[in-house]
């Protein structure tokens, strides 16, 4: 019954931060960024990051965003599996708005498949976005960094397994 008041706390606060609709700030974005190194270092036995949290208080923009993303991608590059191959990408549905550099950065991260082909990052002009469209957003790179760099064991793995 004591936790029930903590539970509930909880549950009114995580509701009033999704119900606003207003745009993530930069550094907003940056202290989760930070967190996610901080279980990728963890996670995959990765040096310390070099990133550091930004204090400007401006809206996290989507150049920003890709690559901050990208930036993560270049940190867990070396663990990455062999056996992930990319994709070929089709920029004809990117939405256009980003610098060149960025174009190829995403492609990089939709190629291996850590943004989503039909994420707001891709298909969207938008330039600003609300914490849980942010949070969809990394949830989805984090979720898909942690099987592209598992190691595969044959004594769990079928297409491993001796005949």
């Amino acid at each position: 019954m004591k936790a029930l008041p903590v539970v509930l706390s909880i549950v009114l606060v995580a509701s009033v931060a999704v119900a606003q609709d207003a745009p993530l700030t930069q550094n907003e974005a940056d202290i989760s960024i930070k967190k996610a190194y901080t279980h990728l270092k963890q996670v995959l036995d990765l040096p310390a990051s070099k990133f550091t949290v930004s204090l400007v208080k401006n809206p996290l923009s989507r150049d920003q965003y890709v690559g901050r993303l990208y930036a993560m991608y270049e940190y867990i590059k070396p663990k990455v599996q062999p056996r992930v191959r990319p994709v070929a990408v089709d920029t004809k549905g990117m939405t256009p708005g980003l610098t060149a550099e960025h174009i190829k950065q995403l492609k990089t991260l939709v190629a291996y498949g850590l943004v989503a082909k039909d994420s707001l990052l891709v298909s969207s002009p938008r330039t600003k976005y609300t914490p849980k469209e942010f949070g969809k957003i990394l949830g989805n790179f984090l979720t898909r960094s942690m099987e592209i760099t598992h190691v595969l064991d044959p004594k769990y793995s079928p297409e491993l397994m001796p005949n």
